[in-house]
């Protein structure tokens, strides 16, 4: 049941008394009763009493026998029922309350009057506008939103009174509304029906809510006329209709010092209220602050600005604002530049912040240019994957050229890193070109240009990947495992006159690791101005696949516990396949293409296999194609020479002086025929 059509007498009751509304409804609405202007009491604005303040309370013992007939005496109470709709962009709709009786004509109405002549109202009509608005607008709010207008009898001018403070309804109409004395409103409304009448209909149109009691004609009619002129119910709309959408934010320029950047978010809302803004995303470097009225204000931290300097594609700052009110909230997310920390020559701060302090598990794609360092540039963020993008880190200062990954889980690619190509060799970790020694790191793409040191030292790493490595003019090793590195790939990496071995891995009996489980497949050694082609001095399970190996100053391929460097023992060496071409080339140095020794005393050289290989080229003051040498009462077993082709020379096929026992040869070829040794 709608209450706002059954107002009833608690609701006219409130009107006469002064209250001022009756509110009662369902489905988010609200019912609004009031009384009209009555002569009996002042007007809030006149200090005069109307003529006719006084009215006979109703006589209840004139009350007809039937009360559902229809009499000339009895008086009707009109509820007009105002549907909520939308207010219209040109006015607000409006509804027109008249008076039900006029106190002359009742008087003047003898009992026997037809229920269908109508008396033409002498007192005010009453034109009430009100806006749709939430029911839980304040009586100040509503000041505003509301206006009634008093025609009087005769006349097409109409006055606004002035609304005086109280309940909202009292804003629109109570200004003028009048009170009854209790006595005579009890008798009134005692007398009362109430109506429901569609807007836009008289009460002949519509069959009344309630049957009329029927009363005194003179005494019911003057009562009730001077208690209620009329009643009318508006029915008033919760605003439903409240929306918030996100707009355009406008973005300004950053300051040129600090880089901060101010704009307006200018989201657009409809209905009443005010919205609210919260950052519902932070940027990932600096923050942003939202304030009341919509504009925002970005400021980038240190890391933000220096990321902007070096990354291709991260000088911008993105954040998340929500906007509400109410029940109604949109987001929008907004995108400022990042002012970059101007370089000027050096770049290692710059760097090194970045390197440091992006979060775990980011993406950096380098700037394409070359950033100059004088510093060792670390990487501790562990996740972080840099693409190098064609970017260079060149190094200017040989003692601290290195770049160092530290952390766990680290990809590098697409880059170059360099150094002088020339100077003093070098053999701090400081010095080395690219240093590897968290797990599970991966390189890849990466070409070494000059090293004071190794061009990639992978020190004590697991679970590493190189991929695609090339080294160029490196002052010791060009790629250089040890200190127990283990579980690793190399793959088609290359190395170009390097000033040591080419790819060795290494173990030293001081550091107590010995390195294992290294694959290198493909290698490519293309010249050493010192040092072997490819090698393991000391480490287990260490295989080299398809190697190709040239013009090395020493043995192609050198498997070995050195004492010289005090190394660790050999124990499950494979090369398999490949070319070994002009090695030992440096007439000083006894090595042959292809060399297995045990030198360092109480360490063992065993299962060793070199196999599928063609050896030419080697020099002629190698005096051997192969060897197996023992010194320092050092020993080997299980070495196997098998399927190796050598071109025609004067060089000696096999040297060895390991008893026969901890060897074997089978396929060995000179100039295509089979050889036995």
């Amino acid at each position: 049941m709608d209450m706002t059509l059954s107002i009833g007498r608690i609701g006219a009751l409130a009107v006469a008394l002064g209250i001022g509304t009756a509110v009662a409804g369902s489905a988010g609405c609200i019912g609004i009763a009031a009384a009209a202007p009555d002569h009996a009491s002042p007007s809030p604005h006149s200090k005069t009493e109307h003529p006719t303040s006084r009215a006979k309370a109703p006589d209840h013992r004139s009350r007809p026998a039937n009360p559902g007939s229809r009499t000339a005496g009895s008086v009707k109470a009109h509820v007009t029922y105002v549907k909520p709709v939308a207010p219209a962009k040109s006015a607000t709709p409006a509804a027109e309350v008249k008076p039900a009786v006029s106190a002359a004509s009742a008087k003047a109405v003898p009992a026997a009057r037809s229920a269908n002549s109508v008396t033409r109202p002498r007192a005010n009509s009453v034109k009430v506008q009100l806006v749709s608005t939430p029911t839980s607008t304040s009586a100040a709010q509503l000041r505003t939103l509301s206006s009634v207008s008093v025609s009087s009898p005769g006349s097409g001018n109409s006055t606004t009174p002035t609304a005086p403070a109280g309940s909202p309804l009292a804003l629109a109409i109570a200004g003028w509304a009048t009170r009854r004395t209790s006595d005579h409103v009890d008798s009134a409304l005692s007398s009362a029906s109430i109506s429901a009448v569609p807007s836009g209909t008289t009460p002949a149109d519509s069959a009344p809510a309630t049957q009329p009691v029927a009363l005194s004609p003179t005494a019911a009619t003057d009562a009730a006329r001077a208690a209620l002129t009329s009643i009318t119910a508006v029915r008033v709309q919760k605003n439903t209709t409240a929306t918030v959408k996100a707009g355009k934010a406008t973005v300004g320029a950053p300051d040129g010092e600090t880089g901060v950047v101010s704009g307006s978010l200018n989201f657009t809302t409809t209905g009443t209220g005010t919205p609210t803004y919260s950052v519902s995303s932070q940027p990932v470097y600096g923050a942003v602050t939202v304030n009341s009225n919509g504009t925002f204000t970005y400021t980038p931290s240190k890391l933000a600005r220096d990321l902007s300097a070096v990354s291709a594609n991260q000088n911008t700052a993105t954040f998340t604002v929500v906007g509400s009110m109410g029940s109604a909230s949109a987001s929008q997310t907004v995108t400022v530049p990042v002012l970059a920390t101007t370089i000027n020559g050096d770049s290692t701060a710059v760097l090194q912040n970045v390197f440091s302090n992006l979060a775990a598990g980011s993406t950096l794609t380098m700037a394409s240019k070359t950033f100059y360092h004088s510093g060792v540039l670390r990487i501790t963020v562990a996740g972080l994957t840099i693409n190098g993008n064609g970017s260079t880190l060149q190094a200017t200062n040989d003692a601290t050229s290195s770049v160092q990954v530290l952390a766990d889980n680290v990809s590098v690619s697409n880059m170059t890193f360099g150094a002088n190509l020339t100077g003093a060799r070098y053999y701090d970790m400081q010095q080395h070109k690219l240093v590897i020694e968290g797990n599970h790191d991966s390189v890849s793409n990466v070409t070494i240009n000059g090293s004071a040191g190794a061009g990639v030292f992978v020190y004590g790493a697991g679970w590493f990947n190189l991929s695609g490595i090339t080294v160029n003019s490196s002052r010791a090793d060009g790629i250089h495992m040890t200190n127990g590195a283990h579980d690793g790939t190399v793959t088609n990496s290359v190395t170009n006159n390097t000033g040591d071995d080419g790819i060795a891995v290494v173990s030293y009996i001081p550091d107590g690791k010995i390195c294992y489980n290294i694959t290198i497949n493909n290698p490519v050694v293309n010249g050493t101005t010192w040092g072997r082609g490819i090698s393991v001095v000391g480490g287990q399970n260490i295989t080299y696949n398809n190697i190709k190996v040239s013009n090395t100053n020493a043995a192609g391929v050198y498997i070995a516990a050195e004492p010289s460097y005090n190394t660790m023992g050999v124990n499950g060496v494979v090369v398999n396949g490949g070319t070994v071409t002009g090695a030992n080339d440096n007439p000083g140095l006894v090595h042959g293409a292809i060399l297995v020794y045990s030198g360092n005393a109480g360490q063992t050289v065993s299962n060793v296999t070199i196999e599928n290989l063609s050896v030419s080229g080697t020099g002629d003051a190698a005096e051997r194609q192969l060897g197996l040498i023992l010194e320092n009462g050092a020993t080997v077993s299980a070495i196997k020479f098998a399927n190796i082709s050598i071109d025609k020379s004067s060089l000696l096929t096999l040297y060895t002086n390991a008893p026969k026992s901890n060897y074997t040869t089978a396929g060995l070829l000179v100039g295509g025929i089979l050889v036995q040794v």
